[in-house]
């Protein structure tokens, strides 16, 4: 009875949901992904800001082409070398800290536990501040895992 009176029509093509899955992603941000990705796993840096914004530069270089020819854009990641944003002469470092986690109750007393090491350094191409945690079982006291140059 509470259907008697609805108005019933087809769907539109803007009441639809776009499939995310379907949706056609970047095959050079899928590799810079990639790429930071395996870095913070060897707890190195990079500089995904810099990477993004030469790709973007290099894209609006063969805007033209791209259109024309869509094979123009795989040809453009196939070119760009990621190996550069990671490299330790783009760094310098500029702090080495404790990274304190949380207070846990140990054995009935709060106590603060060591998560790592964070050293911050910085882009000497574009000035972007990165932040890698090392882990304590991971971290040389004496050499941090990079050998960026280091500020005096």
């Amino acid at each position: 009875m509470a259907l008697e009176g609805a108005f019933f029509r087809p769907k539109t093509d803007s009441d639809e949901f776009e499939d995310i899955s379907k949706r056609k992603r970047d095959p050079f941000l899928e590799k810079i992904q990639a790429e930071e990705a395996r870095c913070t796993r060897e707890h190195i840096h990079f500089c995904y800001p810099c990477a993004k914004a030469d790709y973007n530069d290099k894209k609006d270089l063969i805007g033209k082409e791209m259109q024309r020819n869509s094979k123009a854009i795989p040809e453009a990641v196939k070119s760009m070398d990621l190996s550069q944003y990671s490299d330790p002469k783009r760094f310098k470092l500029l702090s080495k800290q404790n990274a304190m986690g949380e207070m846990k109750h140990m054995t009935g007393v709060k106590e603060v536990f060591l998560e790592g090491f964070n050293y911050d350094y910085l882009c000497l191409e574009r000035g972007h501040r990165i932040t890698v945690l090392v882990p304590p079982t991971k971290a040389n006291e004496d050499k941090p895992k990079s050998k960026a140059k280091v500020e005096e």
